[in-house]
């Protein structure tokens, strides 16, 4: 229905939440609340969630390299240990691309 309240609500760039018939909860509307001032395509959660599953990924695999002594090979190692993490996510077809650098 598209006079109904959730709708009015997404078109705010309000997301709603409801219960799908038993099935858990679900959110109904894909913008944040950003939109429909910004349209940059961060402001579809599915990227934001996207996003920050990537980078708190890249944060916990780093925390190897923590108090070693820093240079040039350590970061060239860093960076294409996360190059390649970036590598078999565009593989499984999770990511279009990906790329770290520093």
């Amino acid at each position: 229905d598209p006079n109904s309240e959730a709708n009015l609500l997404n078109e705010a760039g309000i997301i709603t939440v409801f219960n799908s018939y038993g099935t858990g909860i679900r959110l109904w509307g894909n913008r944040s609340a950003a939109f429909p001032s910004e349209t940059h395509p961060k402001n579809f959660i599915n990227v934001l969630r996207t996003a920050d599953v990537i980078a708190e990924s890249l944060e916990y695999y780093t925390l190897q390299y923590i108090d070693r002594p820093l240079d040039n090979a350590l970061i060239d190692a860093i960076v294409e240990s996360c190059n390649a993490f970036m590598r078999k996510l565009k593989a499984d077809g999770a990511i279009i691309d990906g790329k770290v650098w520093f």
